[in-house]
């Protein structure tokens, strides 16, 4: 039997088919950009503090230090050095002036040691109580469900510390550390804030100004950090500051806890009450 041709009609199908098919291997350069780009942009970079804002350290951190400084220099370590809200390169720098004067040049091998010394004893960090606080995983959750929330690190820990610190909690899934700042190299809190911005727009493309900032922390000197930097700050009474002392330093909404996963979205999104 002799086949037939086939009709216009059959053909012409079979050419927009084809053509259809060529379309889709021909994406454009803007067609690839559209298809792969994040369905929310970023717009809100949030930065969290870790010693007792997001976890507890059972002076885990603290500790080390204690043992690096007796260690290198045969002496304890100064006790009345104030930690709070401060850098670890300022709080070593002091250690170093009051216990080891004249020893001053040796700060970046007491760093080394005392970030040593912390990977070396990581267990005893969980072991000695370190913790989540109350509502902090559910808050990091929470915020990472909302479209367009970049959350970070903005810590006075070494980084090496920081990152033990962030992995014994389980909170590595909701914090991009690619864009953390960490007091390894600076005194000034609010360099770190600089810092941190910097690095969020070259990853995310995305110009974070004023208050699409974020920070949130425990001490006035967090408090402090945000406003240099023209940051919206966010105050958690987790450790030894009231919520009165942390409203009192300027921060815009000032918590007791994490408890209240909704209350800390708002007050991200500038619409708490």
């Amino acid at each position: 039997m002799a086949l037939r041709a086939p009709s216009r009609n059959t053909v012409g199908v079979a050419i927009d088919s084809a053509e259809t098919l060529i379309g889709i291997h021909e994406e454009t350069e803007s067609d690839i950009a559209q298809r792969t780009a994040p369905r929310t942009p970023a717009r809100k970079l949030v930065l969290w503090d870790l010693d007792y804002t997001l976890l507890d350290p059972a002076g885990f951190g603290h500790s080390s230090i204690d043992l690096a400084f007796k260690r290198l220099f045969s002496e304890d370590a100064p006790t009345d050095i104030s930690f709070a809200g401060r850098t670890d390169r300022a709080i070593l720098g002091d250690l170093i002036r009051k216990g080891a004067p004249g020893q001053e040049a040796r700060q970046d091998e007491l760093q080394e040691l005392v970030a040593a010394l912390v990977e070396q004893r990581n267990e005893n960090l969980v072991e000695h109580g370190g913790r989540a606080l109350p509502g902090a995983l559910r808050a990091l959750e929470r915020l990472s469900t909302e479209g367009g929330i970049i959350q970070s690190v903005l810590s006075g820990n070494l980084r090496r510390i920081g990152r033990i610190k962030v992995d014994s909690i389980g909170a590595s899934a909701y914090l991009d550390l690619d864009v953390a700042a960490f007091g390894d190299h600076h005194e000034i809190r609010a360099d770190l804030v600089r810092i941190a911005v910097a690095a969020a727009e070259a990853k995310y493309g995305h110009v974070f100004g004023g208050q699409d900032i974020v920070l949130i922390g425990d001490t006035p000197l967090d408090i402090e950090a945000a406003l240099n930097a023209g940051a919206n700050a966010i105050g958690v009474a987790n450790g030894g500051f009231s919520v009165a002392e942390l409203a009192a330093a300027g921060a815009t909404v000032a918590l007791p806890d994490l408890l209240d996963s909704e209350a800390i979205l708002a007050s991200v999104l500038g619409t708490h009450r």
